[in-house]
């Protein structure tokens, strides 16, 4: 008994040693700085289109064929550089046979190229539908491109993946990084 006793104290002292609050002396007051003045990053000014257009249908002729067909609800022209357009179709080349459709859509004649942006479909035909949320048509290069996550759809078969490119001239479709193929028996 006596030794359950020492052995009582023992854990106790020890309980008690070790729960002893360490007295930290105070930290001499600092001054308090000034607030920062923390500034919005200017905004550039809203830019206003010179040109509106509602329910837009545009289609364009080259040597008597057919080269591009633009159907937008809404298109606004910007000092004639750019064109930003709203739920719009472009079908470019129809012995390609595709048509993208998109939230909306940016055509910068300068650099000669089309950007879609907000479910985007790009419609192959027989090669099938992509799916993503970004795409850059070049009509020079004949090529459509993206970096985004990409869905391709066909008949028996889905392919996921990042990044796409599609070379018009050759027919060849390329997705990029982590392809992943499912094929439906």
């Amino acid at each position: 008994m006596f030794r359950t006793f020492c052995w009582a104290l023992f854990l106790i002292s020890l309980l008690v040693a070790c729960h002893q609050e360490k007295v930290v002396p105070p930290k001499p007051p600092q001054e308090a700085a000034p607030p920062a003045k923390v500034e919005p990053p200017p905004q550039k000014p809203q830019e206003e289109p010179d040109t509106e257009f509602k329910k837009l249908h545009y289609v364009i002729y080259e040597k008597g064929k057919l080269k591009w067909n633009i159907r937008a609800q809404e298109a606004y022209i910007f000092k004639g550089k750019r064109i930003k357009m709203k739920d719009l179709k472009v079908c470019a080349h129809p012995d390609k046979g595709f048509c993208i459709t998109a939230e909306e859509g940016d055509y910068d004649p300068k650099a000669g190229r089309f950007l879609f942006r907000g479910k985007v479909i790009l419609d192959a035909g027989r090669r099938g539908k992509l799916f993503t949320s970004v795409l850059k048509y070049l009509p020079q290069k004949e090529s459509l491109e993206t970096e985004a996550a990409v869905v391709i759809k066909n008949e028996g078969f889905l392919i996921k993946g990042k990044g796409f490119r599609y070379d018009l001239k050759s027919g060849a479709m390329k997705v990029l990084k982590r392809t992943k193929v499912r094929v439906d028996a």
